[in-house]
């Protein structure tokens, strides 16, 4: 792994760790949180729009039917930025084992 694949993973590794932080049961609620709210909603209302759209107005239709993918949509999102973090993690745990495994099997002459 690169020092530039390194960094990338870290990035990748503190970003999902803010958004688990982000979905974290606490008092009170977080932007993310917020945001969540408001797309679920904005999506549930969308499909209950969609039963009484006029079949006619494919612009309004078209309208809805990306509102009610917003939220699952989102969703999606977060958890590929998780499984980028989970993956990045893994990948900095095997370099750390790398790196060890060459630091107790590198040879440096006799010990006295």
């Amino acid at each position: 792994m690169t020092p530039a694949d390194v960094r990338v993973a870290q990035r990748a590794l503190t970003q999902a760790e803010n958004i688990a932080k982000e979905l974290a049961p606490v008092k009170g609620s977080s932007a993310l949180q917020f945001i969540l709210h408001q797309a679920k909603k904005r999506s549930v209302q969308a499909m209950i729009d969609l039963r009484d759209a006029d079949p006619q107005d494919t612009r309004a239709i078209r309208v809805l039917q990306v509102d009610a993918g917003l939220f699952s949509t989102m969703i999606e999102f977060l958890r590929d930025a998780i499984a980028a973090g989970d993956d990045a993690s893994q990948a900095l745990d095997e370099l750390d084992r790398e790196e060890l495994a060459a630091l107790v099997t590198e040879d440096n002459g006799p010990s006295d």
